[in-house]
């Protein structure tokens, strides 16, 4: 039985423990941003991506880009010899003393002295599948082939090409972290962490959100974020220390595993369309909210029955007719 997100989780706006503004006043796309023609890695069916990532490539993919090779530049651009290179170095090499055959690659050092040098590369190229606005289009997006760094889950970040291939940018007004992207499977996430929506850092967002915390202009986009792991006998609206989900937030279920977090709840009752009130969870193969129980409360259910169901925390089951 599959299982939904019952409702927006408690730390939209922002990312859990932080995320945020460092401030990158630019134009918001990287001259690096180009588009992608590979839809997924095995290349195998229809891929189906969250809306929220766009496409034409799989954020979620480590290897989406493992091939792609940027366009090269023009004649022009590049000159005979490269810029700042000797005869026969690459783009940003070093003198190569010796000049004939030095191939110093790009970002690497030239060959100092001798035919057919090598040189070394400093800072190998990578790309990866990167959520980006759409050129022109403010609430648009697209997954497209970009430059890549370091940052793994919880670096800091200011946008995501400081991410390993398969982590966003996001954050709220105090900071950014790389978490993994969940953008084709919502379950694909490491245990203790479900997949939730979080605003995109970009150039554009640094930028307005610099000094004002300001972060309205910023994508939403689903990764994968520490989940609470709250009681579910929990009372909605809950008052005291004891409690592990306070103000407007719930206990509920956001995974097929039977995973709780702390998040607001919807409105949607038995058999209405998600998001779902406290105390329903939503069925991923119906967007329909099913009733939790309480399985050693016969009364739970009313005239119907408690099942008990692998997939919630034990002691919880879903009311069905009698």
């Amino acid at each position: 039985m599959a299982w939904g997100c019952s409702a927006q989780d408690s730390q939209t706006g922002g990312a859990p423990g932080s995320g945020g503004a460092n401030g990158m006043p630019d134009s918001g796309l990287s001259d690096h941003f180009v588009d992608s023609s590979s839809t997924s890695a095995a290349g195998d069916g229809p891929v189906h991506l969250n809306p929220l990532c766009g496409g034409p490539c799989v954020p979620d993919d480590l290897m989406a880009c493992a091939s792609y090779a940027p366009p090269a530049l023009p004649t022009a651009a590049a000159g005979t010899t490269g810029a700042n290179a000797s005869s026969g170095g690459g783009a940003n090499a070093s003198k190569g003393e010796a000049g004939a055959g030095g191939a110093g690659g790009a970002n690497g050092r030239g060959a100092e002295a001798g035919a057919g040098g090598e040189g070394n590369v400093l800072f190998p190229t990578i790309y990866g599948c990167q959520v980006q606005r759409a050129a022109g289009v403010r609430d648009a997006v697209l997954s497209q082939c970009a430059l890549v760094g370091n940052g793994a889950a919880n670096a800091p970040c200011l946008t995501s090409s400081d991410c390993q291939p398969g982590f966003g940018c996001v954050g709220d007004q105090s900071a950014g972290l790389c978490e993994r992207y969940c953008c084709q499977d919502a379950d694909a996430c490491e245990p203790d962490t479900y997949c939730a929506e979080r605003p995109m850092r970009d150039a554009v967002v640094n930028g307005q959100a610099q000094g004002s915390g300001d972060t309205s202009t910023a994508p939403m986009i689903p990764v994968c974020v520490p989940a609470v792991n709250c009681d579910l006998a929990e009372p909605h609206p809950c008052k005291g220390k004891q409690c592990a989900c306070t103000g407007e937030t719930a206990c509920l279920v956001v995974r097929s595993d039977g995973t709780t977090t702390c998040a607001v709840p919807g409105s949607g009752k038995a058999g209405d369309a998600c998001p779902c009130a406290w105390g329903y969870l939503c069925s991923a193969a119906s967007a329909r909210c099913l009733q939790l129980c309480y399985t050693p409360d016969a009364a739970a259910c009313g005239k119907g029955k408690c099942q008990a169901a692998s997939e919630l925390p034990d002691g919880w089951g879903l009311c069905i007719d009698g």
